[in-house]
């Protein structure tokens, strides 16, 4: 099976879009900055990268997962691979709250210690703001990887169309944050990754079919040259909308498109920036986007409370600074992360319960 390479470099890409809209509470709302309350403004649609994750995710699940698997081996690789990362954060957020005023909220973690922080059953977030990510891929892996195998792939293929076009539908129109629940019965974070994890399917179903075709067919350089400008023009497109300025229009799904166009270009890499992105060093970079997110919300909040709110003078000074500082602490501290926590533990566990 062809590995694809340059997928990884947008992962990266966009996790740190995340975050940096997550820099919007605790560093970007400093009163007398006005650079950084244009940041706040610009990156008011950042938050939708989470639905293009849900997207990649489904896409992998229906193009590498053997569905002869049994299913709960499936589900216990999935958190074998998930929870030792949120486990020691929430381990090192308890440590924090004995000597900085940020809260362990103990009943809410509960919640992410059961990984049922978000499928409707809590009121509240929990400490670790983007394990609702992690919660709501979870249970829709589980679902639609149960659902493939039981029933007609024609009847899966409805019932997917059905869940994107209704899932996004709540989605919209809920205005809600992704912990609540829609009419009391629809939790808006699962429908956002039922509908980004059905449209990596039918992505993953149009590669499948359609990639040896694709592969075989020699393009001349003019081209290759107009599909790369497609490329270029969707990737800055998303950069610029997402973090640079805020389109003025109220539908944010219109923000979907251009990434599924963007994906499937990476995918089948006939232009030169996908081309040039497919190497080992988008794929080096790209194996730590999950413990930057689950981890740069705790070392945010930590530089918060020891730089931002005990120095503000040379927050103000050296805004910029303070920013490029902070994201590297983020690498540097989510890298730690994967070599001593995610990736030993995710060996260890898979070897042990022979997944």
């Amino acid at each position: 099976m062809e590995n694809i390479k340059n997928v990884e470099f947008l992962r990266l890409v966009f996790i740190m879009i995340v975050v940096w809209s997550h820099l919007r509470f605790g560093v970007f709302d400093i009163d007398k900055l006005d650079v950084y309350k244009e940041f706040i403004v610009n990156a008011g649609w950042a938050w939708i990268v989470c639905d293009y994750f849900f997207i990649i995710s489904g896409f992998f699940l229906f193009y590498k997962t053997d569905f002869t698997k049994n299913f709960l081996k499936f589900a216990a690789k999935k958190l074998a691979r998930f929870m030792p990362v949120i486990y020691f954060i929430l381990l090192l957020l308890w440590f924090s709250s004995l000597f900085t005023p940020i809260k362990y909220a103990v009943w809410d973690n509960l919640f992410i210690i059961l990984n049922i922080q978000c499928v409707g059953l809590t009121f509240h977030g929990g400490g670790i703001g983007s394990t609702w990510f992690v919660s709501s891929l979870f249970w829709a892996l589980c679902f639609y990887f149960y659902l493939y195998k039981i029933i007609d792939k024609k009847y899966f293929n409805l019932i997917t169309a059905c869940l994107i076009f209704f899932c996004y539908g709540i989605h919209l129109h809920a205005n809600l944050e992704h912990y609540k629940n829609f009419a009391n019965l629809f939790n808006i974070g699962l429908c956002r990754a039922f509908a980004g994890i059905g449209i990596g399917y039918f992505i993953a179903e149009f590669y499948k079919d359609n990639i040896e075709r694709i592969k075989v067919k020699i393009l001349k350089s003019w081209q290759k040259i107009c599909i790369t400008i497609v490329e270029c023009y969707l990737f800055l497109f998303l950069i610029r909308y997402l973090v640079l300025d805020r389109m003025h229009y109220e539908n944010f799904l219109i923000m979907i498109p251009p990434f599924i166009g963007l994906f499937i270009l990476f995918l089948i890499k006939k232009g030169y920036f996908s081309l040039l992105m497919d190497n080992n060093i988008s794929v080096y970079f790209g194996k730590f986007t999950y413990s930057i997110l689950i981890s740069h919300q705790l070392v945010k909040d930590l530089w918060v409370y020891f730089v931002c709110q005990k120095h503000t003078n040379w927050v103000l000074m050296h805004p910029n600074l303070n920013l490029i500082m902070l994201l590297l602490l983020i690498i540097l501290f989510s890298v730690l992360t994967y070599y001593i926590v995610e990736k030993p533990s995710f060996v260890y566990l898979k070897k042990k319960f022979g997944l």
